[in-house]
C-alpha cells in the first residue's frame, strides 16, 4: 500500500507531514495532530529522541506510543498496528503556547521600537 503523504503541509528532517487537526484554546494551549508516512517512523523516532532525549513513556500493546514531556510541551508519537492508510501520527500539545506567542510578539515589538529609536538618534 502507498504510504506517501500527498501534498504535505511541511517537511521536518526530510519527513513530510500533513496537519490533520489543530486548535488553540486559551486554557489548553496548542494541540496539533500530524500524519506522516509509516515508512519514516523509525527515522522520526530517532530524530525526536536525539532532540528531546529519552522518552518519558514507551508503551506497546495494539500500537506503539512514545511520549516526551518537558513541562511546556508534550509530544506523542504513535504507530498503530494494522493502520489502513499506512500513516503514523504525532500529537503535539503545548500548554504555554499562547503565553509564548505573546511574549515573542512583545519582545519583537520592543526590538523593533529600539531599532527605530536608534535610527532617530534617541
Amino acid at each position: 500500500m502507498d504510504d506517501t503523504i500527498k501534498e504535505p503541509d511541511f517537511l521536518w528532517k526530510h519527513v513530510p507531514f500533513k496537519i490533520l487537526w489543530a486548535a488553540v484554546a486559551e486554557k489548553d494551549g496548542l494541540t496539533m495532530w500530524l500524519a506522516f508516512p509509516r515508512s519514516d517512523y523509525s527515522t522520526l523516532r530517532s530524530e525526536l529522541q536525539r532532540e528531546w532525549g529519552e522518552p518519558h513513556q514507551d508503551s506497546r500493546l495494539n500500537k506503539e506510543t512514545v511520549v516526551w514531556e518537558n513541562g511546556i510541551s508534550r509530544l506523542q508519537l504513535q504507530l498503530e498496528a494494522g493502520s489502513a492508510d499506512n500513516t503514523s501520527i504525532v500529537v503535539l500539545h503545548q500548554t504555554k503556547y499562547l503565553e509564548g506567542v505573546l511574549l515573542y510578539m512583545m519582545q519583537k515589538k520592543i526590538a523593533e521600537n529600539s531599532e527605530v529609536l536608534k535610527r532617530q538618534g534617541k
